[in-house]
């Protein structure tokens, strides 16, 4: 089984995968940076512990942060817990997507996996938006090339900073309405 690390600035994804590469499945943490190895290990164990997955059951696993003082940390976590050295998405790491940037090292590591992702799983071209404390959007092309990507504000930020720079806007919470037209 492969244990898939997603952290973004908001949250952390544990992804369980089985051999056959079905999702199994997916825990959530809050991301800290002031938290240390043992106690995202201690978390990582308990969260894996509950989902019913032995985390020696584990035989490898991939990080994937957008945080990058914490990629060491969650690495020797994931040691703790399994034994493994985790691979990390970044620079020099072969993934197969063809990257047709300057330079190719400055891409961050959820614009990769969106894009293998995207690559292996949908017909290309694709345009994949990704809303999380960021607005992501990634672009591979019809031959299966990355082409780029966009970051901005994502919509709870853009809230946030819309209710303080106007008067008469109020601070809403952001969930589905009951009707899309009142």
């Amino acid at each position: 089984m492969l244990l898939a690390i997603d952290t973004g600035n908001t949250h952390t994804k544990l992804g369980v995968i089985n051999d056959n590469g079905r999702i199994l499945n997916v825990f959530r943490l809050q991301t800290n940076e002031h938290r240390t190895e043992y106690e995202y290990a201690a978390d990582m164990y308990r969260i894996l512990k509950l989902g019913g997955i032995n985390p020696k059951s584990i035989t490898g696993s991939i990080i994937s942060t957008v945080v990058p003082s914490l990629t060491g940390t969650l690495k020797k976590a994931v040691y703790m817990i399994t034994g493994l050295d985790a691979m990390i998405v970044g620079a020099g790491l072969r993934t197969g997507l063809d990257i047709r940037l300057d330079d190719p090292g400055t891409i961050a590591p959820d614009f990769v996996c969106t894009a293998v992702a995207a690559k292996e799983m949908y017909p290309l071209p694709a345009f994949i938006i990704s809303m999380g404390t960021a607005t992501t959007v990634t672009v591979v092309d019809d031959k299966g090339v990355y082409r780029g990507g966009v970051i901005y504000a994502g919509v709870g930020i853009s809230l946030e900073a819309l209710v303080k720079g106007t008067s008469l806007l109020p601070n809403i919470s952001i969930e589905p309405p009951k009707k899309a037209v009142a």
